[in-house]
């Protein structure tokens, strides 16, 4: 039996990530949830995730400079960032740093999965 995708979602919308746990749950995903880019570091220091799904706005360190210090820890981790804000210089930082994705909350269901598909397959082959 395959091993469930291990996904870390980041965003201070407690209620948001509740929901987005669901959602990937029911998708045999194994996600886990925290509030905030510091957490997010720590969890990655200590546990191995297959894909970041992080908020870009968030209060204390954005997910822009998260980004940039998951790839210091595990530089071919897929991070997907998610905004409900138009931060132009921000998303395009955002790939500069090696994001795999910036999608627009709310999300588009069916395009998160597309774009989850893709990180577990580009996973795979390295």
């Amino acid at each position: 039996m395959p091993l469930k995708t291990k996904i870390l979602v980041v965003d201070d919308d407690v209620e948001f990530t509740e929901t987005l746990k669901d959602l990937l749950e029911l998708e045999k995903c194994d996600a886990s949830i925290i509030h905030n880019g510091y957490e997010a570091l720590q969890k990655v220091r200590n546990e191995k995730f297959d894909i970041v799904l992080m908020d870009i706005k968030m209060p204390g360190i954005n997910g822009v400079e998260t980004l940039k210090e998951i790839k210091k820890i595990a530089p071919r981790l897929a991070v997907i960032l998610m905004t409900g804000y138009s931060l132009e210089a921000l998303i395009k930082d955002a790939f500069k740093e090696g994001a795999l994705a910036v999608l627009d909350k709310p999300l588009d269901i069916p395009k998160l999965f597309g774009h989850l598909a893709a990180a577990r397959s580009a996973a795979t082959l390295s």
